[in-house]
C-alpha cells in the first residue's frame, strides 16, 4: 500500500479493551485527520459523520479516549464581531504520537466503508491489519481475533459475515486435507478506479493499441543527423584527396 493512502494507528489503541468498539472507531477517525504536529481539529457534528456514529456517543467515545491517555481535548476561542467578544470554536485534541509497542498502517479507504459497518466489524478489520503487519495476508483464528479486539466469539463471527462485502478484502475459506476448516486467510488487494475498469473492458483493442505503441523518434536525432551530412559534405569539397573522400564516405 502506498504511504499517501495509509495512516499511523497504535496498536495499543486497537487492542485496549478499556476502550469500547465505538471509541476505537472514533480514535481511528481523530488519527487519520491529525497534522504532523497530532492536532485535529474537528467539531462534534463532523466526527460523527465521518464515523457513521451519532454525537452523544461520540461524546463518550471522547471522553474514554481522554480517561485512557491517548488523547487530550481542549476548547479553542474565536472572535465573534456581533457579539464583541470570545466565544467557543472548535475543539481541539491532541493525539499521542509516541506509538509504543508499534503501530499500524490502516488504508484510508476503510474509512470511506465504514458507514456500512457496525464499531464491532470495524474494530475486526482493524485487528486483520495489525495481524497482517507488512504483509498482504493474515490468517488468525476466530479465538485470536477475540482475544485482540475483546470481543465475544458470536460478535466476532457476526463482524466477519460483514465484512465480506469490503471490496479490498478478499476471504479465502481454508481446509486442512482431512476435511476441516482451518482458519480463514484475508488478503488485503488493491481496487482500481471505476472509470479506468470501464474503459479497460469497454475497449481492450485500443487499450493494446496505447500499450504497445512505439514511442515517436526524438526531434534531436534528426537535426543531429541533417548536422552530420552537411559537416560530411562541406568535409567532402575541403578535402578532395583520394585517401580522405572514400574515409569520409564510409
Amino acid at each position: 500500500m502506498k504511504r499517501r493512502n495509509t495512516f499511523k494507528l497504535p496498536n495499543a489503541l486497537i487492542t485496549d479493551e478499556r476502550l469500547s468498539p465505538s471509541a476505537r472507531k472514533v480514535g481511528a477517525v481523530l488519527y487519520a485527520h491529525r497534522n504532523a504536529l497530532g492536532f485535529c481539529k474537528k467539531p462534534l457534528s463532523d466526527l460523527a459523520a465521518r464515523s457513521g456514529l451519532c454525537p452523544a456517543t461520540v461524546r463518550k467515545a471522547v471522553e474514554e479516549l481522554s480517561g485512557a491517555g491517548y488523547i487530550s481535548a481542549s476548547h479553542t476561542y474565536r472572535y465573534l464581531p456581533r457579539k464583541g467578544r470570545l466565544v467557543y470554536g472548535r475543539m481541539a485534541y491532541q493525539l499521542r504520537l509516541s506509538f509504543e509497542g508499534g503501530y499500524t498502517l490502516i488504508p484510508r479507504e476503510l474509512l470511506v466503508q465504514q458507514g456500512e459497518l457496525t464499531p464491532a466489524a470495524f474494530l475486526v478489520c482493524l485487528c486483520l491489519l495489525a495481524a497482517a503487519g507488512n504483509r498482504r495476508r493474515a490468517f488468525p483464528s476466530i479465538a485470536r481475533l477475540c482475544r485482540l479486539a475483546g470481543l465475544a466469539h458470536s460478535t466476532v463471527c457476526r463482524a466477519l459475515v460483514q465484512i465480506r462485502s469490503l471490496p479490498w478484502l478478499l476471504v479465502q475459506l481454508c481446509r486442512k486435507r482431512t476435511g476441516a476448516f482451518a482458519s480463514n486467510s484475508y488478503h488485503f488487494t488493491t481496487v482500481l478506479a471505476a472509470n479506468r475498469t470501464n474503459e479497460a473492458v469497454l475497449e481492450p483493442n485500443l487499450t493494446a493499441q496505447q500499450d504497445t505503441a512505439a514511442p515517436e523518434p526524438r526531434k534531436t536525432s534528426g537535426v543531429l543527423h541533417a548536422l552530420i551530412v552537411k559537416l560530411r559534405t562541406a568535409l567532402r569539397k575541403l578535402f578532395s584527396s583520394e585517401g580522405v573522400v572514400p574515409f569520409l564516405a564510409n
